[in-house]
């Protein structure tokens, strides 16, 4: 099971600041160095949240992705802006990225018609569940369609992997719904994160044990930037469970 770190941009930078207990500058704000950061720390993939990108209609950070080409063979999951066929063919040469869609899959049946008409390949989708129904437009919407109804329709629309965050109005819940998780990994989706909704090592613990029914794993923010969490910690802490930093 994964532990992918978010690298969440707005306005050109980071949200967080490096974590100083990695021994860099919180000050450090580059989403890049972001990146390579956790590369370099083990990660196995990270993933980019491109809010700019989100608030313009295209990408704006998938050009930076260049210091990458050639260094990196981890899985770089790309969100924000990706809305169509243009968007999509900005990361075909980078094999190591893989694009997520977070409002325009679930919006537009077009799109996602186009997707499969032009064999682009296995996509992601980010989902934002709030009292188990879908929102789109970074939570601010509510299409009215039950999220578990949503995830059983993907497989058969060439989504291989769901990022799952459960919320209220307020933003991210700080623990994990275990029902829903259980819910949502007996309706076929080949690789299921949870996202967002992890704060304290008893919710990695309580995760942990869902891997033998397909969990893929955890994505992370801010308790690997606030100090809750260190990449070499949890490499120790896990070191004979069954987390893969």
């Amino acid at each position: 099971m994964r532990l992918v770190p978010i690298v969440e941009i707005e306005n050109g930078i980071t949200e967080f600041g490096l974590p100083e207990r990695e021994g860099l500058s919180a000050r450090i704000k580059n989403p890049i160095l972001h990146v390579r950061h956790w590369i370099d720390q083990g990660a196995k993939a990270v993933f980019v949240k491109d809010r700019d990108g989100m608030l313009k209609g295209k990408p704006q950070f998938s050009k930076q992705l260049e210091y990458l080409d050639g260094s990196t063979k981890e899985q770089v999951y790309y969100c924000g802006g990706i809305r169509d066929l243009r968007s999509v063919r900005i990361f075909e040469h980078r094999k190591y990225t893989k694009i997520v869609s977070a409002t325009s899959l679930i919006e537009n049946k077009k799109f996602l018609r186009n997707i499969v008409a032009n064999n682009i390949g296995p996509i992601a989708l980010w989902i934002d569940s709030i009292d188990g129904f879908v929102y789109t437009r970074d939570a601010s919407h509510s299409i009215g369609k039950r999220t578990i109804d949503l995830v059983r329709s993907l497989p058969e629309h060439g989504i291989d992997e769901v990022f799952f965050c459960n919320r209220s109005e307020s933003g991210p819940l700080a623990h994990p719904d275990i029902d829903m998780v259980e819910n949502l990994l007996d309706l076929g989706i080949k690789a299921l994160y949870i996202a967002d909704n992890v704060s304290t090592k008893e919710d990695l613990r309580a995760l942990a044990v869902y891997e033998k029914d397909g969990l893929a794993g955890i994505a992370l923010k801010t308790p690997l930037y606030d100090g809750t969490f260190a990449m070499k910690e949890l490499r120790e802490m896990f070191h004979h469970e069954t987390i893969n930093i």
